[in-house]
């Protein structure tokens, strides 16, 4: 939770903007998929994208400023997104597609429920 603050409340919110600003951030990355590795650039074939986004989805979980129906779509996602099927192979456009719209899922909720 961001340091400073003393209301639940308040730092639920405070944590919710933070969590909108990164996972909009994460979207605007480009989406092309070079036919090389990449490990750095906006790319979001890149590991450190998806360790982001995954990290971030993970925080929002933990410090419960998710619930109901989006909140299982994050389960689901991250489930997926640490199995071993998607670990051991290229990032493909279905994988992105994906992304993108449990990131949208997940920053209009909080929008929407933390008014921001």
């Amino acid at each position: 939770m961001p340091e400073g603050l003393t209301n639940p409340e308040e730092m639920k919110i405070a944590l919710a903007q933070s969590i909108v600003s990164k996972l909009e951030h994460f979207l605007k990355e480009g989406e092309d998929i070079p036919e090389y590795e990449v490990d750095f650039g906006d790319f979001k074939v890149r590991k450190n994208w998806w360790h982001g986004v995954t990290q971030e989805l993970e925080t929002a979980e933990s410090e419960s400023v998710l619930s109901g129906e989006v909140e299982a779509k994050v389960q689901d996602f991250l489930h997926f997104i640490f199995s071993p099927n998607f670990k051991n192979r290229w990032t493909t456009e279905e994988d992105i597609k994906k992304a993108d719209q449990i990131i949208n899922d997940v920053v209009e909720y909080l929008k929407r429920e933390y008014s921001l």
